[in-house]
Order: C-alpha cells, then structure tokens, then sequence
C-alpha cells in the first residue's frame, strides 16, 4: 500500500483551526488579536444577517472590512440559525442554500465552509 502525506502549507505536518460564530461585534478585537499573532480563522455566519442587520452584530460593511482583507473566511452558518435536527430534511437544505446565496452575492466569492447552527 501505497502512502500519502498531505502538508499544510510550508510543509507543516500539523494545524490549528480556529471558527466563531455569528458576526458578533466581539469578533472585531478577537480578529485583531489573532492578527496580531498571525492566526487566521473562519466566521460563521448567519444569511439573514447579511440581508439586514441584526442588533448586536456587524454590518454587512464591518464584515467586509473584518474578514477578508485581513485573510480569514466565513462559512455558511444557516440563513435563519436554526438546528438542522428541528426542521424538515427539505427545509434543512433550502436553509444551508439559502445561507450560501446570501452570503455569495453579499461577499461576490464562492463560499465553501459550513457550521452547523
């Protein structure tokens, strides 16, 4: 049998990951402490708060200006953050699309990752 090694980048052997959840307005010190350090993280967030803001949370604007520019990336995190296990599996789906196509038209990138909510 035949191995296969995979690296991270720079051939490290070993990484760290690092998510949040919800664009809340702690990620912003949270970010720039992990800048500072140079510890990158992904953000999981929630459709609707990208559609209109929810009390409490970062604009559609802070997020752009948060995550990206400083090379962190956001998930799909559920549009309305409800638990998988209490709706339908139909509305389950159409909840993680529904999240996915806010969170792409409002970013203009595919976005790939997924927290369950």
């Amino acid at each position: 049998m035949k191995y296969c090694f995979v690296r991270w980048p720079e051939g490290k052997l070993k990484a760290v990951t690092m998510s949040y959840d919800d664009a809340s307005r702690q990620d912003i010190p949270l970010a720039q402490l992990m800048n500072r350090y140079g510890i990158k993280g992904t953000f999981n967030i929630i459709g609707v708060s990208v559609d209109r803001h929810l009390n409490g949370n970062l604009t559609l604007d802070e997020m752009r200006e948060l995550y990206f520019p400083l090379g962190h990336d956001v998930a799909v995190h559920g549009y309305d953050h409800k638990a998988q296990t209490i709706v339908s599996p139909k509305d389950g789906i159409e909840d993680v699309l529904e999240c996915r196509r806010a969170l792409e038209n409002a970013f203009g990138r595919i976005i790939t990752g997924y927290a369950y909510p």
